[in-house]
């Protein structure tokens, strides 16, 4: 299996880029990704990049499938954004942050008490920290 590389990542960025300058008008381009950090102002972009390498991941086989579960607005906002099903019977929860991001007090309480279940969970500021979570574990000699 193919692993992401700098190449992988760049030309990931820049069709994500494309698909978001396509969406955004030029009124919100203050929303983009900036270029020489990459650092993300909103959460959303960064859990639009999210939905596109997570479903990358699925069609690879690497991942067995992903839930995008949270919406900050809805009847549990406090749960983690991403529950990832990994192979071998393993899952792990993702929150999404911006660069200036914090945990509210309920997602504090409920990383704490998910840790003492066993229940990993990552907090992820950048896409380049989501594939440092992801990647290791979805390799095939696991």
């Amino acid at each position: 299996m193919t692993h992401w590389t700098s190449a992988d990542l760049e030309a990931f960025n820049n069709r994500r880029r494309v698909a978001q300058t396509e969406q955004l008008s030029e009124s919100d381009s203050k929303h983009r990704v900036d270029k020489e950090d990459a650092t993300y102002e909103l959460e959303k972009d960064l859990m639009f990049d999210c939905n596109i390498y997570f479903n990358r991941l699925k069609d690879m086989g690497r991942i067995l499938d992903f839930v995008h579960i949270n919406d900050s607005r809805g009847e549990k906002p406090d749960i983690p954004d991403y529950l990832i099903l990994l192979p071998h019977n393993k899952i792990i929860f993702i929150e999404c942050k911006s660069a200036k991001g914090k945990l509210s007090k309920g997602q504090k309480e409920w990383i704490k008490r998910a840790a003492g279940m066993d229940i990993e969970i990552h907090v992820c500021k950048s896409m380049e920290s989501v594939i440092e979570v992801v990647s290791p574990l979805t390799k095939e000699d696991l």
